[in-house]
């Protein structure tokens, strides 16, 4: 018995990229003319008051620090907090740590003073190591970052003045 061997219709490209859109791609993402739907592309609004961290977030997640240590984001995540993703409470944790690097904090344990103690220690230290942006303690490879401000703000100076030289000549 001889089986059938379907025959390939030869498509242009144009009409291959559509069918492979249309079989392959969320509905949403492709447009009735096979073009890409570029608003399906675009972040998402957080004007959703349920994606904001509230203070009940931050109470369970000083819990789970509590009861599983800082990079145990999949335990307090499963009994914590489940709407969040691992990498939105790896980031929470920074700002509640005060430092963007955890890694002197892995399995740390500690309960709200605690946490609150080291924010202020890893924030006090940062300031004076000119390593403080963004709430937090930047990693040091950054190098100070008062200086680097001030030799932007410099530069920045320096070619405005060339500039101004350049138009009166």
């Amino acid at each position: 018995m001889e089986v059938e061997q379907a025959q390939a219709v030869p498509m242009d490209r144009d009409a291959w990229v559509f069918h492979m859109r249309k079989e392959f791609c969320p509905e949403e993402m492709v447009e009735e003319n096979g073009d890409l739907n570029q608003d399906y592309f675009q972040p998402k609004s957080t004007d959703d008051e349920s994606l904001k961290w509230n203070e009940e977030d931050d109470k369970r997640l000083r819990a789970g620090i509590q009861k599983f240590g800082i990079g145990m984001w999949d335990g307090i995540k499963t009994e914590f907090l489940p709407i969040w993703d691992e990498i939105a409470i790896r980031i929470r944790t920074y700002h509640m740590m005060g430092t963007q690097d955890l890694s002197k904090y892995e399995n740390w344990k500690g309960d709200e003073k605690a946490i609150e103690a080291e924010r202020e220690k890893n924030i006090e230290a940062a300031k004076k190591e000119g390593a403080f942006a963004f709430g937090v303690q930047v990693k040091k490879e950054f190098g100070n970052l008062e200086v680097k401000e001030k030799e932007n703000e410099s530069k920045k100076t320096n070619q405005k003045g060339k500039a101004k030289d350049k138009k009166s000549k």
